[in-house]
C-alpha cells in the first residue's frame, strides 16, 4: 500500500503540533508552592496580617489608610510630583490595586517617557496581570532607552518562555550568562536555563 505524500506531510504536521502542545505545557508548569508554605510579603501593607489572611479593608492599619489618602490627595493636587506618585503608585501594586498603579505609572511616563524604573513597574504589573504582550511593550521600550538592563534582558527571556519560544528564551538568558557572568542576573538566567534544560 503507497501513502500519498500529501496524507503523509498532514500526519507529520498533526503529530508535530501534538508534541509542541505537550512539550510546551509539560515546559510551562510552574511549581506552585502550597498556601500553607507560603510567606506574606514583609512589607507595611501585610505586616499586621498572619499567613491566613489576607489584606481587606477591616484588618490593614488605619495608620496605613491615612497614609495612602493623604498620599492620594496630595497626589491629586500635585501631579508632576513624579517622586510622590510614584511612592503612591508603588504602594497602590503592593495593595494588589494594579490599575491604578498602572495609570499613576503612566501619568509619569507622560512627564518623562525615559524612566525606566517605572517602564519596568508597568512591565513586572503587566506580566503579572496576564497581559504579555503589553509587559513585552514595555521590557522592549527599557531596551530601546538602555540596550544594556540585564533585568530587562533576562525577562524579555522569561516573556520569551511564556510565549512558548523557548529557543529565545534560551538565547537572552544565555547572552546574560556570557557577557557578565558574575552578575546577580546571570545567576539567575543560569537557573531558568537549568529548569528549561531538565
Amino acid at each position: 500500500m503507497k501513502i500519498k505524500p500529501s496524507i503523509l506531510y498532514l500526519l507529520v504536521f498533526v503529530i508535530s503540533i501534538i508534541a509542541i502542545i505537550y512539550v510546551s505545557n509539560m515546559e510551562n508548569t510552574e511549581e506552585v508552592i502550597p498556601i500553607e508554605n507560603s510567606k506574606m510579603p514583609s512589607d507595611e501593607i501585610h505586616t499586621n496580617l498572619n499567613n491566613s489572611q489576607q489584606p481587606t479593608s477591616g484588618n490593614v492599619t488605619s495608620e496605613f489608610k491615612n497614609r495612602m489618602k493623604n498620599l492620594e490627595d496630595y497626589v491629586v493636587a500635585n501631579p508632576k510630583d513624579t517622586a510622590k506618585v510614584r511612592e503612591y503608585a508603588d504602594l497602590l501594586g503592593a495593595a494588589h490595586n494594579p490599575t491604578k498603579a498602572i495609570d499613576l505609572y503612566n501619568s509619569i511616563l507622560i512627564i518623562d517617557p525615559k524612566r525606566t524604573d517605572i517602564l519596568m513597574n508597568l512591565s513586572i504589573l503587566t506580566f503579572n496581570a496576564n497581559n504579555i504582550a503589553e509587559a513585552e511593550n514595555y521590557t522592549i521600550r527599557i531596551l530601546e532607552i538602555d540596550p544594556n538592563n540585564l533585568e530587562a534582558i533576562y525577562n524579555l527571556g522569561v516573556i520569551e518562555s511564556r510565549k512558548g519560544n523557548l529557543d529565545l528564551a534560551k538565547l537572552k538568558w544565555q547572552g546574560i550568562v556570557d557577557k557578565y557572568p558574575n552578575s546577580e542576573t546571570a545567576k539567575m538566567a543560569r537557573e531558568s536555563l537549568q529548569k528549561l534544560n531538565n
